[in-house]
């Protein structure tokens, strides 16, 4: 098996149970915060999709609540499902960053923060969110660096 696809099951089937509770002990955070600022700033109207939504918060969530029409992938069916359940508006579906389920030229706004570590290949996940954008759209997204010490360890756990 190739870390590309261990990294993949690790984050589908173990990771996701970890993060679902450590992510309301962390909250909202100033970072969290500026990042829906900025986004909001930049969404007018059309189709937005957050690639890793996770649990839908702290981003989807929001710009539900706004109005937005919101979409959302993540490898975990743990997430999709608590997605589905928690903020029903949002059509949420398992998938996976190298290989987007979507038309090209598809949504007018894509991000994805604090996931981008998780994609086993980053170059694979940034071009297909570029395809599936429009080519006057906007795409967001953080950097981490999953060969951290702190990551690499989690993955052996």
């Amino acid at each position: 098996m190739t870390i590309s696809n261990e990294r993949k099951i690790y984050m589908r089937n173990t990771y996701s149970k970890f993060w679902s509770t450590t992510r309301i002990k962390y909250g909202i955070g100033k970072y969290d915060k500026e990042l829906v600022h900025e986004l909001s700033k930049k969404i007018k109207n059309g189709k937005v999709l957050e690639v890793g939504i996770g649990d839908g918060f702290p981003y989807s969530n929001v710009l539900d609540e706004m109005g937005y029409e919101v979409c959302g992938i993540d490898i975990s069916p743990v997430h999709i499902d608590t997605v589905k359940k928690s903020l029903p508006n949002i059509n949420a579906s398992v998938g996976d960053a190298e290989d987007l389920e979507f038309q090209d030229n598809f949504f007018d706004i894509l991000f994805c923060f604090r996931s981008t570590w998780y994609f086993p290949d980053l170059i694979k996940s940034i071009s297909e969110m570029l395809r599936v954008v429009k080519n006057d759209g906007l795409i967001m997204f953080d950097i981490q660096n999953r060969n951290h010490p702190i990551h690499l360890k989690a993955m052996k756990e």
